[in-house]
């Protein structure tokens, strides 16, 4: 005796009903004319291995990350921010000559030794307009540091650094 297949698309289903893990939908494999039934509880987690990955080494495009990873890279970050103490954040300031447009300026030293720093800060350069800061080096009496014209014309500016000093 031969069973009747009826058939469910996912898209009559309507935004509010959820089918049955009991429901059966039609699975066609490899284009030809061999027909399997499915049911609903197995056709999700097929989709789901076919959509997300559950590691942090795929670099195909496409694939969305599983869930439990971004738990366990939250977990990382927590343990992370647990060992990360700041001692000092400050700021300096920094001023540039005429820049022409497409060009590197001369190094800039900016005198951060009266701020009392036991190691060297992190920099992070903030400006605004076409001048980039671009920081060379620092130690915990230095900040060297020059800009890039990205814009059209030559320009001066400033920036402002914000420097962190960690323990």
């Amino acid at each position: 005796m031969t069973e009747e297949i009826t058939t469910k698309k996912v898209e009559d289903l309507g935004e509010a009903a959820e089918p049955l893990d009991a429901d059966v939908f039609l699975h066609g494999s490899g284009g030809g004319n061999v027909i399997k039934k499915i049911r609903w509880g197995n056709l999700i987690k097929k989709l789901r291995t076919l959509l997300f990955v559950n590691n942090r080494t795929t670099t195909e495009e496409g694939f969305g990350l599983d869930a439990r990873q971004g738990k366990l890279i939250q977990d990382e970050l927590d343990q992370l921010n647990t060992k990360i103490r700041v001692r000092s954040i400050q700021t300096a300031s920094a001023k540039s000559g005429m820049v022409e447009e497409g060009a590197f300026s001369d190094n800039i030293a900016v005198d951060i030794s009266k701020m009392g720093f036991k190691k060297a800060p992190i920099g992070i350069p903030v400006s605004k307009g076409y001048l980039e800061p671009r920081i060379n080096s620092i130690t915990t009496g230095t900040l060297n540091l020059g800009f890039y014209n990205a814009g059209p014309g030559n320009h001066s500016g400033e920036c402002k650094v914000i420097l962190i000093e960690l323990y």
